[in-house]
């Protein structure tokens, strides 16, 4: 995100939907935060040129993975016949999964993002859990805070954690 005086340039997307890029313009930014308003305009939209990759992007299948103590996990695949067809299948009738850890503490990876190495390896048959352990930003002070002193303990019990839930 970039912001110049009363505008805003982001940019948003979703584990099976290209980039989209808007500037918002704020207004009311004097009163309070409930009064602040916004107009928000398209500035870019990519496309997918190609159909057959377009529709085989639709058959991503998105699931979140949570732990009683706030960690969380986007576990993405291919749904229902697409994985079930998929080429990388083991032996033992599973698919092969990754688990993506940020480097931290106080760093995140976007749970809900765009991105080629991602939609590669998903497209391939692959499932990828993407982790939010706790010590990561986004979640509040208390959570970021919660892994001071234990980095290195609780952050990899979080992965662990996450990653047995999402294979269940």
């Amino acid at each position: 995100m970039t912001l110049k005086d009363d505008v805003a340039i982001i940019s948003y997307s979703q584990c099976n939907s290209p980039a989209r890029v808007y500037a918002l313009f704020f207004k009311n930014l004097e009163g309070g935060l409930d009064d602040i308003k916004f107009e928000q305009v398209l500035l870019v939209e990519n496309k997918i040129n190609s159909q057959e990759l377009a529709e085989a992007i639709k058959s991503i299948k998105k699931d979140f993975v949570k732990l009683e103590n706030g960690a969380e996990g986007s576990f993405l695949r291919l749904s229902g016949d697409k994985l079930a067809s998929s080429s990388s299948v083991g032996t033992n009738g599973k698919h092969p999964m990754l688990t993506f850890i940020h480097g931290g503490p106080f760093m995140c990876l976007p749970q809900d993002s765009f991105t080629l190495d991602t939609l590669f390896l998903v497209l391939q048959g692959y499932c990828v859990l993407i982790v939010s352990y706790r010590g990561t930003v986004g979640f509040g002070k208390r959570f970021m805070d919660s892994l001071l002193g234990k980095v290195g303990s609780i952050d990899v019990e979080d992965c662990a954690n996450l990653t047995i839930k999402a294979t269940e």
